[in-house]
């Protein structure tokens, strides 16, 4: 997996990323962030075109490295 940029990510692309990393559903990530799960979908289509991914997998794993400290990983 190549290195994700997260600066191309929004702030609210970035909660749904790390949202993503809990393996939270489209609801909880919804209502969680007080937005539809319409605009939740579109924030998780916007996150896998800008970071180059297919999954939500590939999503979770790049918010839990991202979320480890520095060497832990």
């Amino acid at each position: 997996m190549r290195d994700a940029d997260l600066s191309l990510l929004t702030e609210r692309e970035r909660e749904v990323l790390a949202a993503l990393g809990a393996c939270q559903p489209n609801t909880v990530i919804a209502d969680r962030l007080c937005i539809t799960e319409r605009t939740v979908k579109k924030h998780v289509t916007s996150v896998f075109i800008k970071l180059e991914i297919t999954s939500r997998t590939e999503a979770a794993v790049i918010a839990i490295l991202r979320s480890a400290p520095h060497g832990a990983h």
